[in-house]
């Protein structure tokens, strides 16, 4: 089994932002304390860490704009668990279909950010 060191080489090894105690109260309800605050940014970071926090037990909180209203974005008390940002996680308009008038984002892409870049189109 992997240990928490086996986590942050990961990170480290892959240039993941981790800090602790970051981003711990949600926005209305909700705080917490994280074992690990972390923003990946591509979906392979996540799988490698999602595989190793399943190996190890440690339970992940994603974590979006933070704007929820309902607690659910925020880790338990006992610094047990990892908050999983999306905040850099492709973080750019993948496709866009003027036909469909829809577009393909990243999880990390801000809804203003968005619609300023759909303006022209």
């Amino acid at each position: 089994m992997l240990g928490i060191d086996e986590l942050d080489k990961i990170l480290k090894t892959n240039n993941i932002t981790y800090e602790e105690n970051k981003y711990h109260k949600g926005y209305r309800y909700g705080e917490g304390i994280a074992l690990r605050f972390i923003q990946p940014e591509t979906t392979e970071q996540v799988s490698q860490i999602l595989k190793c926090c399943n190996n190890l037990g440690i339970g992940i909180v994603p974590q979006g704009g933070n704007t929820g209203l309902v607690g659910s974005s925020t880790t338990n008390s006992n610094k047990t668990q990892i908050l999983l940002s999306t905040t850099r996680l492709n973080l750019k308009l993948c496709e866009v279909d003027k036909e469909s008038k829809t577009a393909k984002v990243g999880a990390g892409i801000i809804l203003g950010n968005l619609n300023r870049e759909l303006e022209d189109r």
